[in-house]
């Protein structure tokens, strides 16, 4: 599946590099999370369990509302390469987005922008 339409987006993206982390993440995973707040529930008062609760709740809605957005950012980035806009793909890896970010087929910015046929430079 090397070809690909000029219209095309980039629907379903996978990154070497980790997205935007959670401080967290890595410590406890949300199960893990929700069970010791039920263990601790029972020391806690209900005023205390419903703000452990509410803030577990918020914790997910943030990190869901994060991989969106990286999902989006990303998706920009290859699009702009496919597109050839340097000065877009220059600016996002300015602000961190990482060279080694690769769509649904493994193929990377560098990649699409060549098959494209935009004279493609890299400089270190």
């Amino acid at each position: 599946s090397g070809a690909e339409p000029s219209n095309q987006r980039h629907p379903k993206i996978a990154t070497t590099t980790a997205p935007r982390s959670d401080p967290f993440q890595g410590l406890y995973s949300d199960e893990q999370l929700q069970a010791a707040a039920a263990a601790a529930a029972e020391k806690l008062t209900l005023q205390q369990q419903s703000m452990l609760f509410d803030l577990l709740k918020i914790r997910q809605l943030v990190n869901k509302a994060a991989a969106t957005f990286d999902q989006q950012r990303l998706t920009a980035f290859l699009d702009a390469a496919a597109a050839g806009e340097v000065d877009v793909v220059q600016d996002m890896l300015r602000q961190g987005m990482s060279s080694n970010t690769a769509d649904y087929d493994g193929r990377t910015a560098l990649m699409i922008a060549a098959f494209r046929g935009h004279n493609v430079r890299v400089t270190g």
